[in-house]
């Protein structure tokens, strides 16, 4: 069990650049899901609750915005390749604070589809904030 068979692209499963873990996963007739960044992550929330960056980071406790940073945070959360840490320094929140918000749209069925559909967005294609 060596550490540097369990890190990489592609769920660690092929080691090597991206360029090459495509080539590997397209000889071998699987399809590699795009990872999307944090930005996008960001950006497909912006787009969905129809908020600008600076609303979504605003320190304000008020809806949408709560909503749409619990949504970010639930996204985070199930994504392997991102890191809650950096989510809370992009919008400068309690770790422990995301963390329970992204709990909280877990545990709701309605919301939790909207992640699902986000994800599966992001992986076709990127988005950016409007500009509101």
């Amino acid at each position: 069990m060596r550490s540097e068979f369990h890190v990489g692209s592609h769920e660690g499963r092929i080691l090597g650049d991206d360029t090459f873990a495509d080539d590997v996963l397209l000889k071998t007739r699987q399809k590699g899901e795009r990872e999307y960044s944090l930005a996008e992550v960001v950006g497909e929330v912006c787009a969905h609750f129809r908020l600008s960056e600076e609303k979504l980071k605003a320190p304000r406790k008020v809806r949408p915005m709560t909503e749409a940073r619990a949504v970010a945070a639930a996204i985070v959360r199930e994504s392997p390749h991102l890191r809650m840490t950096d989510l809370a320094k992009l919008l400068a929140r309690d770790l422990s604070a995301l963390g329970k918000a992204a709990q909280r749209i877990a545990a709701g069925e309605g919301r939790w589809e909207l992640v699902g559909e986000m994800v599966g967005r992001m992986r076709a294609t990127g988005y950016e904030c409007p500009k509101l």
